[in-house]
């Protein structure tokens, strides 16, 4: 990946963590509204594969720093938050909605 493929990927994840969590803040329960079909590509061709990217890199995060982790006794949370919570994210819920999953717990950011 060239400067700009990368400077584009950045480009893009800063518009997703700004728009992204304000959206989620003022969006109405998923039993009352169907997401439009916008919102579903939208979610399949952008936001997907950037979470794709995103938990991989979490991931690899989490290996590196998980010896240290453990010393420190929150293995268990770290590997929670880096691992599990970006790829049931990104893999574990309706095409379009960003607050329920697909066994109908509601998605859970960190500061939840």
């Amino acid at each position: 990946m060239g400067k700009k493929g990368f400077k584009f990927l950045l480009i893009l994840l800063v518009l997703f963590f700004l728009f992204g969590f304000t959206t989620y803040a003022h969006a109405t329960p998923a039993s009352q509204e169907e997401p439009s079909t916008g919102v579903k590509v939208a979610d399949l061709i952008l936001i997907r594969p950037i979470g794709v990217v995103v938990s991989a890199v979490s991931t690899g995060f989490c290996v590196i720093t998980m010896p240290l982790a453990f010393i420190v006794g929150i293995g268990e949370e770290s590997s929670r938050v880096l691992v599990e919570t970006p790829w049931k994210f990104t893999s574990s819920r309706p095409l379009g909605n960003f607050k329920y999953y697909n066994d109908g717990k509601q998605v859970k950011w960190i500061s939840d």
